[in-house]
């Protein structure tokens, strides 16, 4: 998996660990891992999924509100 994450509109000091989580095939969530953001920046990263038997549903930011966010 390929993931590219943003952070922006941020002061140069700001720090967030963004959760990143997985809905599998059976609809089941579980948390993949965190990317850590500083300023405003971005994270890419290339993930093996080498351990899930099915292909996942998708890749969730933010399911439990646990970001620091505006809408």
């Amino acid at each position: 998996m390929n993931i590219k994450l943003t952070q922006s509109g941020v002061d140069e000091n700001f720090r967030m660990m963004v959760p990143i989580y997985l809905e599998l095939a059976d609809g089941k969530v579980t948390m993949l891992g965190r990317a850590r953001l500083i300023g405003n920046s971005s994270f890419e990263q290339k993930i093996p999924l080498g351990g899930i038997k099915d292909k996942p549903r998708r890749v969730i930011l933010n399911y439990y509100n646990d970001v620091l966010a505006a809408n």
